[in-house]
């Protein structure tokens, strides 16, 4: 099973990469990891150059490793922090990007994944309560995720980590998190 998780964090040892770390202690063993550190990359936004209209590509190269890594994955994994009720740039950047799954889908009807039903998963954390946030990123998550053959199959959510570290059944959600398929 290969997974891909997109790491949105700009914290190398955070929140979210605690989410991540419980989510990878609850794979099978037999489970092949690959994470993208997204600030580490820094995808260039979409420019709406319409490149992608016409066929599967994008105007910049930046993204092709992910593209790659996106066609064989089993289960995606969103680990996103919560900046003013969305997502960290990046992550912005790459759900934008993600319009060429869009164009081939539904302008070009164009099958690019054999499987259309592979699971996500969102593991998110919010320094306060997060008030709307979960809901306003789920959704995005959910509509950029369709178009490339995935489904948003469960969120971890933990909130007030500026007060305290993510608490130990958020993490005990993450781990059981990795056991579930669609």
């Amino acid at each position: 099973m290969n997974v891909l998780i997109l790491n949105a964090s700009p914290h190398p040892n955070g929140n979210t990469a605690m989410l991540i770390d419980a989510f990878k202690s609850g794979l099978l063993a037999d489970a092949t990891v690959t994470q993208l550190n997204l600030y580490e990359i820094q995808p260039k936004p979409c420019m709406a150059c319409n490149a992608c209209q016409t066929a599967d590509r994008c105007r910049f190269p930046d993204l092709d490793e992910m593209d790659m890594l996106l066609r064989k994955a089993d289960v995606l994994v969103w680990a996103v922090p919560v900046y003013n009720y969305s997502v960290p740039a990046p992550a912005k950047a790459v759900l934008d990007r993600f319009q060429r799954y869009y164009e081939a889908s539904e302008m070009r009807k164009e099958k690019l994944f054999a499987k259309t039903d592979r699971p996500c998963i969102l593991l998110l954390s919010a320094g306060r309560s997060g008030l709307h946030s979960v809901e306003i990123i789920q959704k995005q998550i959910q509509t950029a995720c369709r178009y490339a053959g995935f489904v948003l199959q469960k969120t971890v959510f933990a909130p007030n980590t500026d007060k305290h570290s993510v608490e130990a059944d958020v993490l005990a959600s993450a781990e059981e998190a990795a056991k579930l398929r669609i």
